[in-house]
């Protein structure tokens, strides 16, 4: 069988970061399979030599994204950290190593829900596994946290939800403000950033003990 671990290291990480950007940006009606060769520096029928298709490469890519996620991300976050902004401190930690290594690959899979989720069919194998990879994330950050750090003076579901208006906007913002090219941002400046933002946070949500 034909696979991308028959060329070398760096050949590899070239098509799949050069795939996932095309993807993530494009979607996958408009990607095009000229721009990733051309941007990986390869010819065109290498790329075709380990995939048939266009739809044969973005399930590859499916597949390599949920895989990463689990090893690099879901398993290292400490769940024995019960300080719930300090356990998200260290997932935008975990976050950082990956835009690092794949600056496209949050992206890519984001760029499905928002993007081209209606414009082809996951097979349901590749479903099952991306809606697993979502609950085990949520899971990784909600489980086994000390909620008495929390103020008493809000449900504490509506505290989570509050929070994760006010983050997931931030992670927004974060987006516009660094552009398209995430190969060339400076992740360690954004992510100390983030430290800054999450110690505010805990003046808001948690009692003064706490912060």
């Amino acid at each position: 069988m034909k696979t991308l671990s028959d060329i070398d290291l760096e050949k590899q990480r070239n098509i799949i970061n050069s795939a996932l950007e095309e993807f993530s940006i494009y979607g996958y009606s408009n990607a095009s399979t000229n721009r990733i060769v051309k941007r990986a520096g390869i010819s065109k029928g290498l790329l075709f030599y380990y995939f048939q298709n266009k739809q044969e490469l973005l399930y590859f890519l499916f597949d390599y994204a949920i895989s990463y996620m689990m090893e690099h991300y879901v398993d290292k976050i400490d769940t024995d950290m019960v300080d719930f902004f300090e356990r998200y401190k260290q997932q935008r930690g975990l976050k950082r190593s990956i835009y690092q290594e794949n600056p496209y690959l949050f992206g890519f899979l984001t760029g499905y829900y928002y993007q081209f989720r209606n414009e082809m069919e996951l097979p349901a194998e590749l479903k099952q596994r991306l809606g697993k990879l979502e609950s085990d994330i949520s899971d990784k950050l909600h489980t086994n946290l000390d909620r008495d750090m929390f103020r008493q003076d809000m449900e504490l579901s509506e505290v989570f939800t509050y929070i994760k208006w006010l983050l997931s906007g931030y992670e927004a913002e974060l987006m516009k403000e660094v552009g398209d090219d995430l190969a060339s941002v400076d992740w360690n400046y954004y992510f100390q950033r983030d430290t800054t933002s999450l110690d505010n946070l805990k003046k808001i949500f948690y009692k003064k003990e706490y912060y």
